[in-house]
C-alpha cells in the first residue's frame, strides 16, 4: 500500500523580523495542508523558495514546524524559516513553498502587510509589501550605499 503524496492547500507569511544580533532574517507563516493533527509535527520537510520576477528560483531555505491553535484544534500548520540576511536575495522576488512535488504560492497575510515596514540591517534593507499576484512580494537592497535611499524612496513611490 502506498501512501499518497501531500498536497499543499495555501501558504502565508505572517511575520518578518530580524533575530541574531541582525544578522539573521525570520519569517513566520503558516502552509495548510492534511496530515498536520497530532502531538508531534508530521514527517514533512517545507522548502521556502524565494522567486525572480521570471519565477525561477533565487533562494531555496528549509522551514522548521510550529505548532498553531487553528479552527479549535492544534496543529503544526506554521513554520518558520530563518535566513542569513546575506543570503537574502537582491531585487523584488515573490515566494513559494513546497512539499515534494506540491507547490504553491505564499500570499502576504492582512497582518504582515499592515505592519510592514522598511528594516535596514548587516547590509540589506527589507520589507514586505502587498502585489496583485498570489505570491507576497518581497524587496531587498544592499545599505548603505550612494544613492540607496533615494532609490528606495523611488521604489515606495510607485507602489503606492
Amino acid at each position: 500500500m502506498s501512501a499518497e503524496p501531500v498536497q499543499l492547500i495555501a501558504a502565508s507569511l505572517h511575520g518578518v523580523d530580524v533575530i541574531d544580533g541582525g544578522r539573521t532574517l525570520r519569517l513566520v507563516g503558516t502552509c495548510r495542508r492534511p496530515g498536520t493533527d497530532g502531538e508531534q509535527p508530521a514527517d514533512q520537510t517545507l522548502l521556502l523558495h524565494w522567486l525572480r520576477p521570471d519565477g525561477s528560483r533565487e533562494l531555496s531555505v528549509v522551514t522548521e514546524p510550529r505548532l498553531r491553535h487553528e479552527d479549535g484544534a492544534e496543529r503544526w500548520t506554521g513554520f518558520v524559516a530563518d535566513v542569513p540576511i546575506e543570503q537574502v536575495p537582491i531585487g523584488t522576488t515573490g515566494m513559494e513553498i513546497s512539499l515534494g512535488d506540491s507547490v504553491v504560492p505564499v500570499g502576504a497575510a492582512p497582518g504582515s502587510l499592515a505592519s510592514s515596514r522598511p528594516i535596514a540591517v548587516d547590509g540589506r534593507r527589507v520589507q514586505l509589501f502587498p502585489s496583485v499576484t498570489e505570491h507576497a512580494e518581497f524587496v531587498a537592497q544592499a545599505y548603505p550605499r550612494p544613492f540607496a535611499g533615494l532609490r528606495w524612496k523611488a521604489a515606495l513611490a510607485v507602489r503606492t
